[in-house]
């Protein structure tokens, strides 16, 4: 997603079948540089990928993610999930104001916006507030065919009555786009219980 860490996961992975592997973005460590393009994460993370088949899942940003490396790999299922099709401007959710936020405003935010739980650490928190504010400007328009394959959009039903114009994906997929919807918004799809839903 776009904070890039793993660890909101936790609860999904501890229900699914193993073995699984992630991907954490870059920039949560000191003196590591978010990246710059969808497309640049997806180049890094292709080479850490298992060989043979694999079913590649991505949320929130990490669905544009995962879709740019389905188009650069065969993967058994692609599933995005609680994300629209890719569209080229930075996103409208973040408040045009947040880049000459200091830190504790951006948090502020962030917990207000339910990202990060009001017990986090500033002092914990920097990397991840400095790659989701970079990701958040992040654009993203694929170029070439679109992907050749089926694939499964989730939508947190929250969402899904928010953004349902903003969908989009049939342009981006030469299949068929699979929809089904999980309870609860963005983040709590993945948090008991409405995560087994989801699972």
């Amino acid at each position: 997603g776009a904070g890039g860490n793993l660890t909101y996961f936790y609860d999904l992975v501890q229900r699914l079948p193993g073995p699984i592997w992630g991907c954490q973005a870059r920039g949560l460590q000191p003196g590591e540089r978010p990246f710059d393009s969808i497309e640049e994460a997806a180049r890094t993370y292709l080479p850490l990928l298992p060989e043979g088949p694999i079913r590649l899942f991505g949320h929130s940003l990490g669905g544009w993610v995962a879709y740019e490396i389905a188009r650069q790999r065969p993967v058994e299922q692609l599933v995005v999930l609680d994300m629209p099709a890719p569209y080229p401007r930075a996103s409208e959710a973040l408040p045009a104001e947040l880049g000459a936020m200091d830190l504790p405003q951006v948090a502020e935010w962030l917990q207000a916006e339910g990202v990060l739980p009001p017990s986090a650490a500033l002092e914990q928190l920097t990397g991840l507030l400095e790659v989701y504010r970079a990701n958040q400007g992040l654009t993203y328009s694929p170029q070439g065919p679109p992907l050749a394959q089926d694939f499964h959009l989730v939508l947190a039903m929250q969402s899904f009555r928010r953004f349902q114009p903003w969908l989009g994906w049939e342009n981006y997929c030469g299949g068929r786009v699979k929809l089904s919807l999980t309870p609860g918004d963005h983040l709590s799809c993945l948090r008991p219980p409405l995560v087994d839903e989801l699972a």
